[in-house]
């Protein structure tokens, strides 16, 4: 949301006196732009001061700025330190990094742990990673009833790749009662944010405009 410079002008003021929340304000301001001309390096200045402050939003968004820029370690320090205060997106983002080995050394069991206490708190992509991790045997055992547990609760919010995921379940009857039509239904839900898997799955049945 685009600030008028009177208000840019008062939110300066207030993060020079160590106004946490002006601080995390004003480094945003700067990386968008609103208010003042873009300035990446001086908004991620105040970002990190307003994250050493210990700002929650402040050390996400910080750490989405260093992965951005590819500095991993960076990234996975202030997620880490948001997420330990329960901030549902870092804790998927600390997954993440644990289950890619950016920043840290891979850990599937680390990854896991993380993406069930942001999916507790509702994140829908940390479900879908859950269930993928079932389906693969990635730091668990391979469960396919599990694996569908999760990918139906983050398809049921919208996460079109769970429902792919969750579309090949239903056509081979893995984990879940075979149902072919409720398979291409999920196939179709996944189409719509054009999901190229999603697409030659449908086309290969010959549902799907080639």
């Amino acid at each position: 949301m685009a600030i008028s410079r009177k208000q840019f002008d008062g939110m300066a003021s207030k993060a020079a006196f160590g106004d946490l929340e002006s601080q995390y304000s004003l480094g945003l301001a700067f990386i968008n732009g609103s208010g003042v001309k873009r300035d990446v390096r001086e908004g991620m200045r105040w970002l990190t001061r307003a994250a050493m402050g210990g700002h929650n939003g402040a050390q996400s968004n910080l750490a989405c700025e260093h992965h951005e820029s590819g500095d991993f370690k960076s990234a996975f320090k202030w997620w880490d330190a948001a997420a330990k205060k329960g901030d549902a997106l870092s804790q998927y983002f600390l997954g993440s990094m644990y289950e890619t080995g950016e920043g840290v050394q891979r850990d599937y069991v680390m990854a896991i742990k993380w993406y069930r206490k942001a999916a507790r708190l509702g994140d829908e992509s940390a479900a879908r990673s859950i269930g993928v991790f079932y389906l693969q045997g990635w730091g668990v055992d391979k469960n396919y009833k599990v694996a569908a547990k999760w990918l139906k609760q983050a398809s049921r919010k919208g996460d079109k790749s769970a429902s792919l995921h969750l579309g090949k379940l239903y056509e081979k009857g893995n984990g879940v009662r075979k149902n072919v039509k409720k398979a291409v239904e999920l196939y179709w839900k996944a189409a719509q944010d054009n999901d190229k898997d999603a697409i030659e799955l449908l086309r290969s049945k010959k549902l799907w405009p080639v």
